[in-house]
């Protein structure tokens, strides 16, 4: 007869010669778990005094691959509608995790725009385990493992201080300077389920 167990299955069992006993698992993948090979091993032990003549075939393994799949979302912001020539603009860039799952992944963040110098930054996590693989630096972020909970973000923010985005002198009036966010999973196998948000761009008009 079907019988339902949870855990390890410890059973004294009785097959006949030629016969077969099926046993189905089923499991939960964590929404913790990173992407990669997981291994599932099955292995069968004589009871005492029985003599197995081959024990080459008493262990069994499989092989799941857990896909990387979730949907990370860029912002860009903290520059106003209106700059000013010469002014020294800070600006935040914002990595969210908008999926179920934890995403733990290596990310780049190219930024472009019509301005000079993008200076240093700092990075600050957001949501039970998310983490910066690094808590400040210079330029664009490339190659930076960070962690983003479900619903929780990672966030990098250029300083004024550090000449972050710098509008030129000679920047015409009312003309438009715009700044573009990229975020790019450097992961083989990682799918982002909704590619529209990776990027994000802050149009400003110089006064």
């Amino acid at each position: 007869p079907a019988i339902m167990a949870p855990g390890d299955l410890q059973e004294y069992l009785v097959i006949p010669a030629g016969g077969s006993l099926t046993f189905t698992f089923s499991g939960v993948v964590s929404n913790t778990a990173q992407h990669g090979a997981v291994t599932g091993t099955a292995t069968i032990t004589p009871a005492a005094g029985l003599h197995d003549i081959d024990t080459t075939n008493n262990e069994a393994s499989v092989v799941v691959n857990i896909a990387s799949v979730g949907n990370l979302g860029i912002a860009a912001s903290g520059v106003g509608e209106t700059v000013a020539k010469g002014a020294r603009l800070p600006y935040v860039v914002t990595i969210t995790n908008n999926s179920a799952s934890l995403m733990s992944e290596s990310l780049s963040i190219a930024l472009t725009g019509s301005t000079s110098g993008f200076g240093g930054w700092t990075c600050a996590a957001v949501g039970t385990g998310s983490t910066c693989s690094s808590s400040s630096g210079m330029g664009d972020v490339s190659n930076k493992i960070v962690t983003v909970a479900p619903g929780g973000s990672v966030t990098y923010t250029y300083s004024s201080s550090t000449m972050a985005w710098s509008v030129s002198r000679s920047a015409r009036t009312n003309s438009n300077i715009t700044l573009t966010a990229r975020l790019t999973a450097n992961v083989s196998g990682f799918t982002d389920t909704t590619s529209a948000d990776n990027s994000s761009t802050i149009v400003s008009k110089v006064q």
